[in-house]
């Protein structure tokens, strides 16, 4: 019985060694055909040198390599994920800060609008003062040079009568003194039935009447001299407070001018920096979408075959470990 166990064993034990072998060489065959290497995958490499470590490692070290690959591939996808948040939250806030500046541009630009608007519109308002000040200037100037013809004018009118007045009243004086003088030689030579002449009375009323004419006349020249004065007197008067009144309100005018320039340099310079910030967003999304594309693009696409991947992986270490 010995010598028949002696001769059969080492066939027996032959056997199912190499049985053994057989049912690990097609596990680990099962193994590598469910690690689903793909060309396109970015982990194809390390899929095929684990294949090839398949075939060849010892069992512990194969289980080793799959846990490890397991997870390096679960910290991609966790990684690609934030990535892909990070991704999509910097389009977002560049999106929204887009919107914010193109609005706030639209803003600036209506703004300067107006405020050049404006700035015309007081332009304007302050030479419409400044030539309505200057016609009241030029009108005083004019008035002056009427006043003073008038007063030259007043000044010979009341010589003149005056003049004529004095030399009528001598005149006068002088005829009564010569026609007193007749009458008492007539009287002399003639004493019976004298009748003073009457022509010499009706000649110094006529003189009478011409002194009182031109003393009339230098009356009026007084009255309307005396009007004239206070009509220009009072039209000086207005007018200089009126050329007050516009100078006031050409100061304010240019004032109001000179800060809606301000206001208008300010807001110039704004929209410039805006503009600038709207290039400079624009650049930053072009950079984004660069870095991002791939990846918003392909994200669904790479998780699924990660994650395909991934329960490759552990199909293949449960065929390994029997479990199939």
């Amino acid at each position: 019985t010995f010598d028949l166990f002696e001769r059969t064993f080492p066939v027996t034990f032959l056997q199912v060694e190499q049985a053994a072998r057989a049912e690990e060489r097609m596990r680990r065959s099962r193994a590598i055909s469910m690690l689903r290497v793909s060309d396109e995958s970015e982990d194809s490499p390390r899929l095929m040198l684990l294949a090839t470590r398949m075939h060849i490692d010892a069992m512990p070290a194969v289980h080793q390599a799959i846990d490890k690959m397991v997870v390096q591939l679960k910290a991609q996808q966790k990684d690609e994920v934030e990535r892909k948040d990070w991704c999509v939250k910097q389009i977002n806030e560049n999106k929204a800060s887009t919107a914010a500046a193109t609005d706030k541009k639209s803003d600036l630009d209506t703004e300067i609008a107006d405020l050049r608007k404006t700035s015309q519109t007081l332009q304007q308002q302050i030479e419409a003062v400044q030539a309505e000040a200057k016609k009241l200037g030029q009108d005083q100037e004019k008035g002056s040079d009427i006043r003073e013809t008038e007063h030259s004018d007043f000044e010979r009118t009341v010589a003149d009568q005056r003049l004529m007045q004095m030399v009528l009243r001598k005149a006068v004086m002088r005829l009564r003194q010569t026609y007193t003088f007749l009458q008492a030689q007539q009287q002399l030579v003639d004493t019976n039935g004298y009748e003073p002449k009457k022509e010499g009375g009706q000649i110094l009323a006529a003189i009478e009447t011409i002194i009182a004419g031109a003393k009339k006349t230098e009356d009026l020249a007084v009255r309307e001299e005396r009007d004239s004065q206070t009509a220009y007197e009072t039209f000086m008067k207005d007018s200089n407070a009126l050329i007050v009144n516009l100078g006031k309100k050409a100061s304010n005018l240019s004032e109001a001018l000179a800060q809606t320039t301000g206001s208008l340099l300010n807001t110039k310079g704004s929209l410039k920096e805006t503009s600038r910030e709207l290039e400079s967003l624009k650049a930053t999304l072009a950079d984004v979408r660069n870095d991002c594309d791939f990846i918003t693009k392909n994200f669904d696409t790479r998780q699924a075959a990660r994650a395909e991947e991934i329960n490759g992986l552990r199909e293949a270490k449960s065929v390994l470990a029997g479990a199939k």
